[in-house]
C-alpha cells in the first residue's frame, strides 16, 4: 500500500494539531509533557534581546557628579530612580530611571555609565492544549485540537485573542480608520491586502494580531523589521499614548510589543480565499491563536512552526483527543469527524495532488492512523483504491466525493 505525500491543506478542519512554541532566543522551560496549559499559561523564561541596558549619568573627570542611589548587584524595577543630578545652585535638576526591571551589573564612574542586566522575559503558550514535548533551550511542542489556516506568509510572535471581522467579504481591502483602540487585544480579520497604514493604525491600538489574504513584499519585510527592532521605550516615543507612560502601566512582554502578521495567500494584492475567509468568519468573537513565525521559527528551520491561525476547540486545555484516536471527532457515536463520515465505503471519490489531473477511485475504508503532513501536522485520511487496482492513504482534504 502506497502512501502519497499531497500538496498540504491551506485549511484543516477538526484535526489534531501540535504546534512549536519556540523561545526567541535561548530558554528555560517551566512545564513538563503532559500538563494541560491555557491561553495564559507561561511556558517558560528566556534570554531578552537586549542582555544588557545602559544608562549614562553625568561625569566630572574620572567619577560620577550624579548622586547615586543604588548600587552594583541591587535589583532595581522599570522607572526606579538610580541617581539624580542638581546643577546651576539647583535651578537644573535631571533624574535617571531604570529602563527595565534588572539587576544592577556595573558601574563605571569612569564613563558614567550604569549597566543593567536585564531580567529574562516571560512566553505565554497563547494556545489551550497539552505539553507533548519540551525541546531543551529552543521551545515547547504543545498538542491542541481544532481548525487551522496554515498561512503563506507572516511576520511576528504568537499572539492570541477574540477575533474581529472588519472586512465583509474576502475582497475588501480595510482602511486604517476602522481600526480603534476598542480593538485592543483583539485579533483583526481584514479580508484583502492590508497597507503600511493599516498595520501602523493596529499598532497603535494595541492590536494582538493581523490576518489578512495577501500584502507587497516590502510592506511585509518593513514590519518584519520593526518586529525585531521595535521596544517599547522607542514604541512610546513614536506613538504618544500618555496613559502607557505612567510608572504603574503595564508593559507588554518583548514579543508582544508589534501585532502579530499572518497571510494566507501571500505576497501581492490577492484577497483572502473563500474557504478561509468563511471558517475564521464563523469564529468571530471566539478565541483564536495566530503566529506570524517571526524569524526564530525561521532559523529554527521547523515545519510546525510556519505562519498560521489556530481554532481551538472549546475545552482543548483539558480533554483534547489524542492524534492517534479513531473516536476524536465530534457530534458523531463512534467518534469519526464529519468529513470521514461522508466518504464511507464504496463511495467514488476524486484524489487531487497526485498528478496534474485528479485521479479516480474508491473508498476502501478510513485509515488506521493519520497521515502525517511535512508540517508535522497529523490530518484524517482514508484509503482509496484507484482505478488501476492502486491502494493508496490519501488525506480527506485533497478528497472530492463524487456522490
Amino acid at each position: 500500500m502506497a502512501v502519497y505525500a499531497l500538496s498540504r491543506p491551506r485549511v484543516l478542519k477538526d484535526a489534531p494539531v501540535r504546534r512549536l512554541r519556540i523561545f526567541p532566543s535561548v530558554g528555560e522551560s517551566m512545564v513538563s509533557p503532559g500538563s494541560k496549559v491555557e491561553a495564559g499559561t507561561i511556558l517558560g523564561k528566556y534570554a531578552s534581546r537586549q542582555r544588557l541596558r545602559f544608562v549614562r549619568m553625568e561625569t566630572a573627570g574620572d567619577k560620577i557628579a550624579a548622586t547615586l542611589l543604588v548600587t552594583e548587584g541591587q535589583k532595581v524595577k522599570r522607572g526606579e530612580v538610580l541617581g539624580y543630578y542638581s546643577y546651576m545652585f539647583g535651578l537644573g535638576y535631571t533624574e535617571y530611571t531604570s529602563p527595565c526591571d534588572g539587576e544592577i551589573e556595573v558601574i563605571s564612574h569612569a564613563t558614567g555609565r550604569v549597566a543593567i542586566k536585564e531580567e529574562p522575559s516571560e512566553m505565554a503558550s497563547h494556545l489551550p492544549g497539552t505539553v507533548e514535548h519540551v525541546e531543551e533551550a529552543v521551545g515547547v511542542l504543545v498538542r491542541t485540537r481544532g481548525h487551522m489556516v496554515v498561512g503563506a506568509a507572516g511576520a511576528g510572535y504568537a499572539r492570541s485573542g477574540a477575533l474581529v471581522r472588519k472586512a465583509g467579504e474576502p475582497t475588501e481591502q480595510v482602511s486604517p480608520q476602522k481600526v480603534s483602540p476598542q480593538d485592543a487585544d483583539r485579533v483583526v480579520l481584514a479580508g484583502s491586502t492590508v497597507t503600511k497604514e493599516l498595520l501602523e493604525a493596529c499598532l497603535r491600538s494595541r492590536v494582538a494580531a493581523i490576518i489578512a489574504g495577501s500584502a507587497p513584499f516590502s510592506v511585509v519585510q518593513w514590519y518584519e523589521n520593526l518586529v525585531q527592532e521595535l521596544d517599547w521605550d522607542e514604541f512610546l516615543a513614536r506613538y504618544w499614548a500618555r496613559e502607557l507612560k505612567k510608572k504603574d502601566a503595564v508593559v507588554p512582554r518583548p514579543t508582544e510589543i508589534v501585532p502579530a502578521l499572518v497571510l494566507t495567500e501571500g505576497y501581492g494584492n490577492m484577497p483572502m480565499s473563500d474557504e478561509a475567509f468563511e471558517l475564521l468568519s464563523s469564529f468571530e468573537g471566539k478565541p483564536v491563536f495566530v503566529d506570524g513565525a517571526s524569524l526564530a521559527g525561521v532559523a529554527a528551520g521547523r515545519w510546525d512552526a510556519g505562519p498560521c491561525v489556530i481554532m481551538p476547540f472549546a475545552g482543548a486545555g483539558g480533554e483534547e483527543a489524542t492524534d492517534g484516536s479513531a473516536g476524536s471527532g465530534s457530534g458523531d457515536p463512534a467518534g469519526r469527524p464529519k468529513a470521514l463520515r461522508e466518504l464511507a465505503p464504496g463511495v467514488r471519490v476524486r484524489v487531487y495532488g497526485l498528478t496534474r489531473e485528479p485521479v479516480e477511485g474508491t473508498v476502501e475504508g478510513p485509515a488506521q492512523e493519520d497521515s502525517a503532513l511535512p508540517v508535522s501536522i497529523p490530518v484524517n485520511s482514508v484509503r482509496v483504491v484507484t482505478k488501476g487496482g492502486e491502494t493508496i492513504t490519501v488525506p480527506a482534504a485533497n478528497i472530492q466525493a463524487l456522490g
